[in-house]
């Protein structure tokens, strides 16, 4: 496995990644119609667009993209935050995560940052909290919760 820079050529492949990890991981919690619309937000388009804007990174075995994490402003705050943080479902468990993790902290530590913001899905509040992130708040859109989780640095 390697972590490295994405790229615009990775756009397609990894919009598919997020869209399959989203309806997976998400489903459960936030139920089909909130999952589809999510999943709305990671065209190839969307995703290059992201991509331009922020520092993204891709876990690769080969030419396959294992996970993504990206770190850089939100879509609608200047915040520097972890974003778009997801590892396929069959890679799960198996240190992709965690590698990723350390790049975002490794960028946000030459970023000198204070501390490192995420919103959190509910199936991804664990993970956060085993890196360090501590919850903060419940934020609600409609019915669907995210957690706001910060991690000091």
């Amino acid at each position: 496995m390697l972590i490295r820079r994405a790229t615009p050529d990775d756009s397609m492949p990894l919009a598919a990644m997020i869209q399959h990890t989203v309806w997976v991981s998400n489903t459960p919690d936030y139920g089909a119609e909130n999952t589809h619309r999510v999943m709305g937000h990671f065209t190839p388009e969307s995703v290059a667009t992201m991509m331009s804007k922020r520092s993204t990174y891709v876990a690769v075995d080969g030419h396959r993209i294992l996970g993504t994490a990206s770190i850089g402003p939100g879509v609608h705050t200047e915040e520097i935050g972890l974003r778009t943080f997801f590892v396929d479902p069959g890679c799960q468990r198996q240190g992709v995560g965690a590698a990723l993790m350390a790049q975002i902290l490794s960028d946000a530590q030459n970023l000198k940052l204070s501390q490192l913001p995420v919103r959190s899905s509910i199936i991804a509040e664990p993970f956060y909290a085993r890196h360090g992130f501590a919850k903060i708040e419940d934020i609600w859109d409609g019915d669907e919760r995210t957690i706001l989780m910060i991690k000091p640095l």
